[in-house]
């Protein structure tokens, strides 16, 4: 496997963590929260947009990420 480029410190930590957390290491979750993980707002709005309980996205909260992207934003 290729060597991960990461955007930053913070984003390659989160991506450690968040594997961790979620118990699960397939293309998926690796996909998944890498992407997620480039945003400084996405990363502390995580349990926003991911259910780690029922290990799945959260389609409401990936919604409020689209109004995010057109100019809104999210609440902390």
């Amino acid at each position: 496997m290729a060597e991960i480029k990461f955007a930053s410190k913070e984003h390659e930590e989160f991506y450690i963590a968040m594997l961790q957390r979620s118990g699960n290491k397939d293309g998926f979750h690796r996909a998944f929260f890498y992407c997620v993980g480039i945003s400084d707002t996405a990363r502390r709005n995580i349990n926003r947009v991911f259910d780690f309980g029922r290990d799945r996205i959260k389609p409401g909260g990936m919604n409020e990420g689209i109004a995010l992207c057109a100019g809104g934003q999210w609440a902390e």
